[in-house]
């Protein structure tokens, strides 16, 4: 009786070995097809003129190094515009921007006092630098991060005819960052990037987005998944895969990478975790 239990249990092992075997192998085949295609497209020479849009609410300690890497962009200066939405800072942020603002015509100052809407905090301020903008192609970063200097140009060479939304990848700066952070990064960004590449994008991140205004009005903005604290970044790339014809490009260069600061305490990690959980 017991050796034929036995049996039938090492027959069920094998089969739900050889089942997973085999899904892992479809799944690393998938993402290895994804991956193929992302790395072989070819940018283009446009230049487009491009809305930088950027939410900053006590960003004192970062701001000015997010402004200083916008200002140097190899970019024409004519075909770019840089918006920070002041979002009922308390601190220093506002005098920073300012000082900025007084040498550099492109940066335009937008403040908010209070969120008397039903969207989200982060929401809301990117929806009022949209509004503000002028340009069709926008583009948005966070304030503690830095972009390369041909960050522009990527976005703007990523986009074509059928294209309506170009996401990227934003590694953590490799002082003081864990591997086990940069793995989980890295392997997140594979992720994103396979998916896009098979036509099925759902996840990217905020720090190095961009898209249409057409689509952003296409799919009605953000109303659709305003009852997300998060989410104006993978929910958004969600909607524009599944209700527009849009393509979604996720750029692979070098040069388009958006650095940031690693979250600074394990409490910072897990939070910043069930944000990106609770908006998927």
């Amino acid at each position: 009786m017991f050796g034929y239990f036995g049996s039938m249990t090492d027959h069920v092992t094998f089969w739900l070995l050889i089942s997973l075997g085999s899904l892992y192998g479809l799944i690393h085949a998938a993402l290895w097809n994804g991956s193929k295609r992302v790395f072989g497209l070819n940018q283009n020479s446009a230049v487009l003129s491009i809305s930088v849009i950027v939410a900053a609410r006590n960003e004192e300690r970062n701001i000015g190094r997010l402004l200083e890497s916008l200002i140097a962009q190899n970019y024409p200066s004519g075909s770019f515009e840089i918006i920070i939405v002041n979002d009922r800072s308390t601190d220093s942020t506002t005098t920073i921007i300012e000082t900025f603002r007084n040498t550099c015509s492109n940066i335009r100052l937008v403040s908010i006092e209070s969120n008397t809407s039903d969207m989200p905090n982060k929401k809301n301020a990117l929806r009022t630098g949209i509004a503000e903008s002028k340009f069709d192609i926008l583009a948005f970063t966070d304030a503690d991060c830095v972009v390369g200097r041909e960050w522009l140009k990527n976005i703007s060479g990523s986009f074509s005819d059928n294209v309506g939304a170009v996401a990227g990848y934003s590694p953590y700066g490799k002082e003081h960052t864990s591997s086990f952070l940069r793995y989980e990064e890295n392997k997140n960004s594979l992720l994103a990037a396979s998916a896009a590449g098979l036509d099925d994008a759902y996840m990217c991140t905020g720090r190095n987005f961009a898209y249409r205004r057409s689509v952003y009005n296409e799919v009605g903005g953000f109303e659709k998944i305003k009852q997300s604290i998060s989410g104006d970044d993978d929910l958004f790339i969600q909607v524009v895969q599944s209700e527009t014809k849009w393509k979604i490009r996720y750029m692979v260069s070098p040069e388009s990478f958006v650095r940031t600061h690693p979250p600074e305490s394990f409490r910072q990690f897990v939070n910043q975790r069930t944000r990106h959980v609770s908006a998927s």
